[in-house]
């Protein structure tokens, strides 16, 4: 036969040692991998915090494109306020609405003002109020007034019943995150 059994026995545990070794190397290496890049985000508050406005929209756009609301909902924001970018609200819109769809309460804030204010959309105070209906579901500070106002100033009770409806039926739709290099 030419390989005794011991030595059989031999080769398997070596086998099991070299692919145990493998997959302790594959852990090792993801635990070592950033996740989607917090220095991309780092890098982009301190630019904002300096005024730096075009650098700040350039580190926070790698991390929207990549999937991160955070970064999304801050790109709307430049937009919406011409910082690092000129005004331009249906790009506001967007990137606000990328966030929003995630769940992050304050992306749904931002796109709840731009259905109130008509700027990138179409105004529409039924789907304003859907957007702050959720961010106060989600304690985001300011959404309650706003529904209040709205409620008591602008829409009638069946307006107000349609955007209760739409926001029972809206879910998270979370984003793949992709790293960024």
């Amino acid at each position: 036969m030419g390989i005794k059994k011991t030595n059989m026995r031999n080769l398997n545990s070596s086998r099991i040692s070299l692919i145990r070794l493998g997959l302790f190397g594959f852990v090792l290496s993801s635990l070592l991998t950033p996740l989607p890049s917090e220095a991309d985000m780092q890098a982009g508050d301190e630019a904002y915090a300096n005024n730096n406005y075009v650098l700040a929209f350039e580190e926070w756009l790698k991390e929207a494109e990549a999937g991160n609301p955070l970064a999304q909902n801050n790109i709307g924001y430049m937009y919406r306020k011409a910082r690092g970018a000129p005004i331009d609200w249906k790009e506001a819109v967007k990137w606000y609405r990328r966030a929003a769809e995630q769940g992050l309460p304050e992306a749904m804030t931002n796109l709840g003002y731009m259905y109130d204010e008509g700027k990138g959309v179409a105004q529409d105070l039924i789907e304003s109020y859907k957007w702050f209906l959720l961010a106060a579901r989600r304690d985001r500070e300011g959404a309650e007034g706003h529904l209040e106002l709205l409620r008591k100033e602008f829409l009638t009770p069946e307006a107000v019943t349609e955007a209760v409806k739409r926001a029972d039926e809206w879910s998270p739709t979370p984003e793949k995150q992709s790293t960024t290099e």
